[in-house]
């Protein structure tokens, strides 16, 4: 396997539904051979052909690399955000 996305429907009350990235992976030795951004664009497809007027994903604040590739192929970096977790556990 050379490389991989995944994503799925993202559903707001604020705004159009959209396609969430989940996943971009593309091996190591495959990387700037334009499989990524082929996966990318078949997903940019898929999403218009559903209906669908965007794609939003969510990249770690150290990934300066992806960072740099979403950018190339035309993403726009929109907000820096914190996550937040709590831990519930049964007793």
């Amino acid at each position: 396997m050379l490389g991989y996305v995944h994503a799925e429907i993202y559903e707001e009350i604020y705004a159009d539904p959209s396609l969430n990235v989940l996943a971009l992976a593309v091996s190591s030795d495959s990387q700037k051979s334009g499989i990524g951004t082929q996966l990318m664009g078949w997903l940019e497809d898929q999403a218009l052909k559903n209906g669908l007027t965007n794609i939003r994903l969510n990249s770690g604040m150290s990934r300066t690399a992806a960072h740099s590739f979403y950018e190339h192929i035309g993403y726009k970096h929109i907000k820096d955000q914190k996550k937040f977790l709590k831990i519930l556990l049964y007793e």
